[in-house]
């Protein structure tokens, strides 16, 4: 089954609440975590529901300008990471998607336990807007990424 998205979200409806509970909690924390069973509608729930929310201009705490960044860790999470943050629309067409970019997004991650916020900060990206980073299949970094690293220590693949 297909995750519900944007452009069919006028089909998804009947968790008008979990969506206002997950925009409450953005009020508040920095960090959403989406739990439950596979097809239980997470995709759907953050595709569908919160995003085009986010989008109409939510007033929380948080501001109400955002840009979003998706991605599944594989087996390489930062690199997965960065390839998802240089797609996030900087304003500057030359460094959307480049590989340059990218590079600098991992050193910057891998830099330290501020990685993330440093490549936020670099001045590629809209620091006037809020960041919301999606991870798909979150689990991927306690299974799929530990296993095809075994040597790689894992605070120095999940430093974020």
């Amino acid at each position: 089954m297909e995750p519900f998205d944007e452009g069919r979200r006028e089909f998804f409806w009947g968790r008008t609440r979990q969506v206002d509970d997950l925009l409450s909690i953005l009020q508040s924390s920095r960090f959403l975590g989406i739990t439950g069973p596979e097809g239980s509608g997470k995709t759907s729930l953050v595709r569908a529901g919160l995003i085009p929310m986010l989008r109409k201009g939510f007033k929380g705490l948080a501001g109400i300008q955002w840009q979003f960044c998706r991605l599944r860790p594989g087996i390489s999470p930062i690199d997965n990471l960065a390839a998802a943050l240089s797609d996030v629309d900087t304003g500057s067409p030359a460094s959307k998607g480049s590989l340059e970019w990218q590079g600098e997004i991992v050193k910057l991650m891998r830099k330290d336990h501020t990685g993330l916020l440093n490549a936020w900060n670099a001045g590629k990206m809209d620091v006037s807007r809020n960041l919301l980073v999606v991870i798909d299949n979150f689990e991927d970094l306690f299974t799929v990424a530990r296993k095809s690293n075994p040597g790689l220590a894992w605070e120095q693949e999940v430093m974020l």
